[in-house]
């Protein structure tokens, strides 16, 4: 007799979805309860809010939760050159657009300062005037520990006791696929 294996795969809603803190508490608490306050494996498919906003926006929930590890993309490994060039492109484009969005500020364009958050810098975890960012809400999983950097690479993952495997599928470790992908 063994137990179900339990894969959570990202948990989050799009910016701007009403009671979004309700209903992903909500979620959040079926899925402990429903899970027995447990998932052998929690993957997060990449960094962007509508992934990663009920860690945040359930956060009380989500540290009832068990994880046993969590998989990131290659992208999150701090000693892959690719992936440090790629966070330093991102981290300029934020500058950029967050730049661009004071300058809107500044002479009174509050609409398109909104779309310009809705869009592109609250997903990138960089909006002024949310309260918790999607890097805060990367970190909260990430330090729950037991961190598995996932390449396209891998042997698939065989599940104990299953007739079942996990393959990892992307993003490319490739300079021109993942610049295309983006």
């Amino acid at each position: 007799d063994h137990d179900d294996f339990k894969l959570m795969i990202d948990c989050g809603v799009v910016l701007g979805t009403p009671d979004a803190g309700k209903i992903m508490t909500r979620v959040m608490e079926n899925l402990v309860n429903d899970t027995q306050e447990k998932v052998d494996v929690l993957a997060i498919t990449h960094e962007h809010w509508d992934h990663l906003s009920g860690f945040a926006q359930a956060s009380e929930s989500f540290g009832k939760l068990g994880v046993g590890a969590v998989w990131v993309a290659w992208t999150e490994d701090p000693k892959d050159d690719l992936a440090d060039q790629l966070r330093k492109e991102l981290g300029a484009a934020r500058q950029k657009l967050a730049a661009c969005a004071i300058a809107l500020h500044a002479v009174g364009d509050g609409a398109t300062v909104s779309a310009l958050e809705e869009i592109a810098l609250t997903p990138l975890g960089t909006a002024a005037s949310s309260s918790t960012s999607t890097k805060d809400a990367f970190d909260k999983v990430k330090a729950r520990g037991n961190v598995r950097i996932c390449r396209p690479s891998d042997a698939p993952f065989e599940i104990p006791d299953a007739n079942a495997r996990i393959y990892v599928l992307g993003p490319p470790h490739d300079p021109k696929l993942i610049r295309k992908i983006n």
